[in-house]
C-alpha cells in the first residue's frame, strides 16, 4: 500500500500531471483575482461562476474539472486578508474528507508559504503531516521561480 509522501517540485504547479488535483488558497469572497488564483482563473475560465457553493472560511470550493478537482481552501476572510492556520487546517481537513470520499490520492499545492499568502512554511508542512500522515497520498509542492 502506498503511504504519504510530500515532494517539492521546481516548476509551475499548472505544468502537473492531469492524474494531480489542484489546491490552492483563496478568500471567502472568491475574487480569484490575485496570484496563483489569477493564473488558476485564467487557465480554466471564469470558475468562481461555474458553480455556486456555500463557501465560508475554513471551507472548500470544488471545481470538478472531468474527475480531476480543483480545491480552493478558503483560508482568509477575503482577498485583502492574509490566511491564518486555524482556518487553513479546517479547509484541509474538508479537502481530506472529500478526497478519502471520491478516492483522490495525488494533489499539487504551491508552497503556501511565500508572495501574497506569506505563511511560514515548516507550520504548513507539520499541518499537512497532521492532517493526511496517515493517509495513502501524495502531495507535490510546487516552487515556481519565474525567469528573470
Amino acid at each position: 500500500m502506498p503511504e504519504f509522501s510530500i515532494q517539492e517540485v521546481k516548476g509551475d504547479l499548472f505544468s502537473c500531471d492531469e492524474s494531480f488535483s489542484i489546491a490552492i488558497c483563496i478568500g471567502a469572497d472568491l475574487l480569484l483575482s490575485r496570484g496563483i488564483a489569477d493564473k488558476l482563473n485564467s487557465k480554466f475560465g471564469n470558475i468562481h461562476k461555474q458553480q455556486e457553493q456555500d463557501a465560508k472560511p475554513g471551507g472548500i470550493f470544488i471545481i470538478n474539472l472531468d474527475g480531476r478537482y480543483i480545491y480552493n481552501l478558503i483560508a482568509n476572510q477575503g482577498s485583502p486578508c492574509r490566511p491564518s492556520y486555524n482556518l487553513l487546517r479546517n479547509s484541509l481537513y474538508v479537502m481530506r474528507k472529500h478526497m478519502l470520499k471520491y478516492n483522490i490520492n495525488k494533489i499539487a499545492i504551491p508552497r503556501f508559504s511565500w508572495g501574497i499568502n506569506g505563511l511560514n512554511w515548516p507550520m504548513v508542512q507539520y499541518l499537512l503531516q497532521e492532517i493526511f500522515g496517515k493517509d495513502s497520498i501524495t502531495i507535490n509542492v510546487y516552487n515556481y521561480i519565474p525567469p528573470k
